[in-house]
């Protein structure tokens, strides 16, 4: 098809099938009209009733598949046939069509909207049998489901487990393989590779695909491909064939003769079409006259194509063609378009027509009495075909057509073979078939030979792995398919008795496997009989051994007390009387030695540590007390490998790699020398970070161990290093008569020397000449300058003869007698050995209860010298006789790993700093820890606490909470800014009220005076002062009268300051009551009656003041809830209820005098007072409202400060609201100041 590039200004042209031509779908198109033409010229099918057809070309391309189905849609096309026999109405029935899966997916999404039926001859993609998808889609191929379920099927047939993947990436192809992978999963088949191509892809993609082929170890090859796309393939393969393979082929190309000229697909085996005879067709193939050809442009392609003329003139000089001249014959050419002998899709396309033929007869004809009668003026729609092709039935030249419910026929496939002719060629041989409707497992019939890869005849293997024979099982391989897998032998006692078992199983008790494993044989049985020569042997040594053993038994029994005094072995296990009754040694136990190693590592603040130790009693008793030890010390341990020299290298690497990963810098090795030198030179292979070795006296000594340098600053504990005078010149003292004399000297000298004393012992030695020297010789045995062990046998030899000395010795008179003669037994020596206590060349000799002399331990270090080697030095000591925590003494300076001078730290996790303590990690040992900061109120005093504590009630801690201060102690203090302000106001308000009384006193026969009760207004003023003075009151630190004080003394003088209010509103409203005619108001409330007013309303504050002092009265406390982290002194109200009653009393007499005032407020005067009370009383209960929740919510000092602000503020109040105006006019307005005035109204 070609490609148009739109402007979108013009309209586009149609698209144009472009490319060469296929004589093969002209094949399938003339053959759609031989069936027309044949259906159209019987008298049974559809009699009287002509069927018409419309071909139109797709390109195989969906862009014109999809215009060519709005075109059958729209019946806008003419008809090429307009006589009388057929319709006009342009109304399409049914369609056939089209060959490739991908267009006819469009075609019948359109086509179905419209229930127009669509038949096809060659899609076989399996997503078409989707009856929602595709409600009007039939066909005469099979689906590609049923040509996948051949093709594994097939596979599995001849015992192919392990095959490559090819296909088309199209619609065909993906759907295809998607359904052959299903069916090989159930099939139990592996796929190597699956790779997809199409044949525009560029010619890099098909050859990655070729590669895959060429590289894979999958003998077989399934290509489930287009024979357009497999054309690409193979020709990119011919330019380098790969490795013999056995070719699958899918039906597309598997009879496709082009693909047959590759020669080395020789052998290919696929699924193909049925091959058909349809008689006639040939002929109408040939019958092609240049007239009819002429008139389609299909044929005139076809034949200028065939002959490499030109029909049209008009053509000559483009395509350079001569002009066809009428002598070209048809039958000459060798064509796709006449090969007839291989007639497959196009008996599809001669079914499919036939199909839609029989659902319009079955529509439109009725059978009556043996004639069929067809309705030619009948409405057809389409929506009848397609009910009438779910039904149809028939056969056609032998072929059975009919659809099953989602449009699919029944499958059938022939089985080909691509072999080898005589002459060479590739020829395409059926070998057998495969029927869908067969029961499962029959489908397939093979009757003739096939040829395979190579023209051999064996089926060719193709598997991951070669099938497990009996005795063995299957174990899959990690990461690979389940078809590869090793073949593993069955265990012991386990069969296997069929290929490819997946598992062994037991044989029954009385049962064993034979040599191969597939089967089960009795258990021979077996006993030793008397009649054996062996049992004979074994008899007589029974009896010699019963003997022997019983004379032994006698000895032991006489000598039970025998005492042994050991000089080298450790293990604490040997302290143990009840086991070892008669047991001593000279050397410390490991106890003592485990012991000694805890405190050193706890002395150098080590408490993250690794062990190993030997896998020996040794090592194991060793470890245990040193873990005993440790556990008390507080150390943690890290990790605890044991080993022992002759474990497995990879045992030994595990132990290596465990010191290389770990996180303690320490590493304690409680190991022989054997054991050690094992282990380090597996370390020396990859040095592991900078270690400090912990040796135990094993091998801490050692000098070969020294030679591994990354060993250097190693510590441990030592046998006490000592002398023996005059022992080396004994050892020295060699002659050879004396050697030769004594085997195991023999051994020494010639191992030595490397020489023979006796000339017949080893004919490769020199004979000794007795000119060695053993002076000269450097060996163990003359090293006499760390005697550590050999003293441990020079004492015990020592302690024996002492024991036997104080057996059988007596000292008289400086005289020392020993008796000869007597018959000294074991258990006396055993006696005395208890009780030895000597000293021998300054070294003490005993034995506690245990048999265990007073541990002594020399604290060694392996300390570099300046020429780079290392060597032994004795730093101090460890003396288990002092007093605990004064056992080590250092009397020299110790270098460190990596020659450091300082102790190198190594912990799980730093010490907490005072101000912390320690929270254990969650699984970790108890050195790993988290430093966590102590709570509020809270601290720690130590390194490392615990735990914190909280500080006294009167303490707070510091900023770095490790200790406790005092609280700072916060009151009211008159040194203070806001105090200094609050007293200053105070006074203020005092002198004001004052200098107003003066002022008053001074005018206090002026009418403004005189006209308002002077007397109540001194009193006012008095009781003012009063109130500005009681919040001087409630500064400073609380004491137990102040906290009395203040509280009655704010309480009773407001009281008397509201009552003179109170008293002069009832003045103001009395006043103007005496005016009307009759009142005698002021008879009754005159000033005796004020005086008796303000008395008693005071009083009763009075009495509510003093019994709140005399049942709970207020008291000073200190407030250490409000603030944490400071004392507040301030004073308890001792009774809450004694308090608000005050206030409450307070309130009351504020309230009734500003309703009053308000009722006063515009009686008729010049100078109303009640106006002026309303506004100073409207303040104070403003005031003393807000007062209430500021209080409670005031934290410390601030409440009494809130109480201060109270009682200025109201008192300030009534002070300018009520005496400020009467003051601006005596001072400032005089001559307002005079009765004509007053008594003037508004």
């Amino acid at each position: 098809m070609q490609t148009l590039f739109h402007n979108y200004t013009t309209e586009p042209e149609l698209p144009r099938c472009i490319g060469s031509f296929d004589a093969r779908e002209l094949r399938f198109s003339r053959t759609m009209i031989f069936a027309i033409k044949e259906i159209n010229n019987s008298t049974e099918l559809l009699p009287g009733i002509r069927l018409g057809y419309q071909i139109y070309d797709t390109c195989g391309a969906v862009p014109v598949a999809v215009h060519v189905a709005f075109q059958l849609l729209n019946g806008q096309d003419p008809l090429f046939y307009k006589d009388s026999n057929c319709s006009q109405s342009g109304m399409v029935m049914a369609a056939v069509g089209d060959s490739g899966s991908t267009p006819t997916i469009s075609i019948s999404r359109l086509m179905g909207s419209f229930n127009i039926p669509l038949v096809s001859h060659f899609a076989t993609c399996a997503c078409l049998s989707d009856k929602k998808e595709y409600p009007t889609f039939f066909r005469t191929i099979p689906s590609d489901d049923f040509q996948a379920d051949a093709l594994a099927k097939l596979v599995k047939y001849f015992g192919w487990t392990w095959i490559g993947a090819v296909h088309s990436d199209s619609d065909y192809g993906n759907n295809g393989m998607a359904s052959f992978l299903k069916t090989a999963n159930r099939e139990g088949i592996c796929v190597e590779y699956i790779e997809s191509f199409y044949r525009t892809d560029t010619p890099s993609k098909i050859k990655k695909v070729a590669d895959v082929i060429r590289r894979s170890s999958a003998v077989v090859v399934v290509a489930f491909a287009a024979d357009g796309d497999m054309k690409f393939l193979l020709e990119e393969l011919a330019r380098d064939p790969p490795p013999p393979r056995q070719w699958i082929g899918s039906e597309s190309w598997v009879t496709d003769q082009l693909s047959m000229s590759f020669s080395f697909c020789a052998g290919t085996i696929g699924v193909a079409i049925q091959q058909s005879v349809i008689p006639g067709l040939r002929e109408f193939l040939l019958d092609l006259s240049p007239s009819e050809v002429a008139a389609s442009s299909v044929l005139t392609e076809f034949w200028e194509e065939v002959f490499n003329c030109s029909l049209r003139k008009s053509r000559d000089t483009y395509l350079y063609r001569r002009e066809c001249n009428g002598t070209e014959d048809i039958r000459t050419v060798e064509s796709l378009y006449i090969d007839t002998s291989q007639l497959r899709i196009s008996n599809m396309v001669y079914k499919a027509v036939y199909a839609i033929a029989h659902a319009i007869h079955n529509a439109a004809c009725q059978n009556t009495n043996g004639l069929t009668k067809c309705n030619k003026n009948m409405n057809f729609d389409p929506k009848k075909i397609v009910a009438e092709l779910k039904k149809v039935k028939f056969i056609q030249n032998g072929y059975n057509v009919s659809f099953e419910a989602n449009g699919d026929p029944v499958a059938f496939y022939e089985l080909v073979n691509w072999q080898k002719s005589d002459s060479g060629e590739i020829e395409l041989v059926t070998v057998g078939y495969y029927d869908a409707s067969l029961p499962v497992g029959q489908e397939f019939r093979i009757f003739r030979n096939l040829t395979w890869l190579d023209g051999g005849t064996q089926v060719p293997v193709s598997a991951c792995s070669q099938s497990c024979p009996p005795g063995t099982r299957k174990v899959l391989q990690k990461g690979q398919p389940i078809c590869c897998y090793d073949c593993t032998p069955c265990p012991e006692g386990e069969i296997s008795n069929q290929t490819d078992s997946p598992d062994c199983f037991h044989c029954p008790k009385e049962f064993w496997p034979n040599a191969k494993k597939d089967v089960c044989i009795p258990k021979p049985v077996e006993f030793l009989s008397f009649n054996e020569v062996l049992s004979v042997i074994l008899v007589a040594f029974s009896i010699s051994g019963a003997c022997l053993t019983t004379i032994t038994g006698i000895i032991f029994f006489k000598h039970r007390t025998t005492p042994i005094v050991s000089h080298f072995a450790t293990c604490a296990c040997l302290s143990d009387k009840q086991q070892f009754p008669t047991f001593f040694r000279t050397i410390p136990s490991d106890h003592f030695q485990a012991d000694a190693l805890a405190k050193l590592v706890k002395y150098f603040g080590w408490t993250w540590i690794g062990v190993v130790h030997s896998d020996s009693d040794y090592g194991n008793n060793g470890m245990a007390s040193f873990l005993e030890a440790a556990v008390r010390e507080g150390i943690c341990v890290e990790y605890i490998e044991s080993f022992f020299r002759t474990d497995p290298q990879r045992k030994i690497q595990r132990v290596a790699d465990v010191i290389r990963r770990s996180t303690a810098v320490v590493v304690l090795a409680f190991t022989a020398i054997g054991e050690m030198n094992v282990l380090l030179k597996e370390l020396a292979r990859d040095p592991p970070p900078p270690r400090q070795w912990i040796a135990s006296e094993a091998w801490a000594t050692d000098p070969n161990l020294m030679s591994f340098s990354f060993c250097a600053g190693t510590i441990g504990v030592a046998i006490q290093q000592s002398i023996i005078p005059g022992l080396r010149e004994f050892l020295l003292d060699l002659a050879l008569p004396e050697v030769a004399a004594s085997s195991a000297l023999t051994e020494f000298w010639e191992d030595a020397f490397n020489c023979s004393l006796s000339e017949s012992a080893d004919p490769d030695k020199r004979v000794c000449n007795g000119t060695e020297d053993i002076k000269s010789l450097k060996s163990p045995y003359t090293e006499t300058s760390q005697l550590r062990i050999t003293n441990m046998v020079y004492k015990a030899t020592y302690a024996i003869a002492h024991a036997i000395h104080n057996a059988v010795c007596n000292k008289t008179n400086t005289m020392t007698q020993c008796e000869k003669h007597t018959k000294l037994g074991p258990k006396q020596v055993l006696e005395e050995l208890k009780k030895i206590n000597f000293s021998r060349n300054g070294y003490h000799v005993s034995f506690d209860a245990n048999g265990d002399p007073i541990a002594f331990y020399e604290l060694v270090n392996w300390q570099r010298g300046e020429s780079g080697v290392i060597k032994l030095v004795t730093v101090g000591y460890y003396d288990a006789s002092l007093p605990k925590g004064q056992e080590f003494h250092i009397n020299k300076n110790l270098t460190w790993l990596d020659g450091g001078t300082q102790v190198p730290e190594s912990v799980c996790s730093q010490s907490c700093p005072p101000g912390t303590h320690k929270v254990l990690q969650k699984g970790k040992p108890i050195c790993c820890y988290d430093c966590i900061p102590c709570p509020e109120g809270e601290i720690s005093n130590k390194t490392d606490s615990i735990d914190c504590f909280p500080c006294a009630k009167e303490f707070w801690p510091n900023m770095e909470k490790d200790e406790c201060l005092p609280k700072p102690v916060e009151f009211l203090s008159f040194t203070e800014g806001l105090s200094i302000i609050l007293a200053v106001c105070s006074v203020i308000g005092a002198c004001m009220a004052i200098i107003t009384a003066v002022i008053f006193l001074n005018h206090r026969t002026t009418p403004i005076v005189r006209a308002n009760n002077s007397e109540l207004s001194f009193l006012l003023l008095f009781s003012l002062t009063l109130c500005f003075l009681c919040s001087l009151t409630f500064i400073g630190a609380p004491s137990e009268w102040s906290c009395m004080l203040r509280h009655t003394a704010f309480g009773i003088t407001f009281v008397l300051c509201i009552s003179c209010v109170l008293g002069k509103t009832i003045v103001v409203l009395m006043a103007f009551k005496a005016t009307l005619p009759g009142s005698n108001a002021m008879k009754w409330f005159g000033p005796p009656q004020h005086r008796i007013t303000v008395v008693i309303l005071t009083f009763i504050q009075v009495m509510i003041c003093t019994l709140w002092l005399v049942l709970s009265p207020p008291f000073p406390v200190k407030n250490l809830t409000t603030h944490k982290e400071k004392i507040i002194l301030e004073c308890a109200l001792g009774s809450a209820v004694g308090f608000w009653a005050v206030l409450g009393y307070i309130g009351i007499l504020a309230v009734f005098c500003f309703v009053l005032a308000v009722l006063a407020r515009k009686l008729p005067d010049n100078f109303n007072e009640a106006k002026l009370i309303t506004f100073s009383m409207l303040i104070f209960c403003a005031v003393w409202i807000t007062f209430v929740p500021a209080y409670v919510s005031s934290p410390g000092k601030l409440t009494v400060a809130v109480e201060i602000f109270a009682i200025l503020a109201s008192s300030f109040g009534l002070m300018l609201c009520i005496f400020a105006p009467k003051c601006f006019i005596i001072l400032f307005q005089p001559e307002k100041n005079n009765k004509k005035y007053l008594m003037k109204k508004n």
